[in-house]
């Protein structure tokens, strides 16, 4: 079994080993740096970073005037 992928740079069709999935790959055809995802319906999952409260870019009260 292997897992077919797209690269997102220049949309060429990839394909890996499973043992490879979250592993770094190079497009052969772009040079994109990617990585291997789970297969679809797989159980495997990437891990996402927790989010952290950013403070908003403009004071809540600011009305448009100077």
């Amino acid at each position: 079994m292997s897992i077919e992928f797209t690269c997102l740079n220049c949309r060429h069709r990839m394909v890996a080993d499973p043992a490879d999935v979250g592993e770094r790959v190079e497009c052969p055809e772009c040079g994109q740096t990617l990585k291997v995802p789970a297969p679809v319906g797989g159980k495997l999952t990437q891990k996402r970073m927790p989010r952290q409260d950013v403070p908003p870019l403009l004071d809540p009260n600011y009305q448009g005037k100077p």
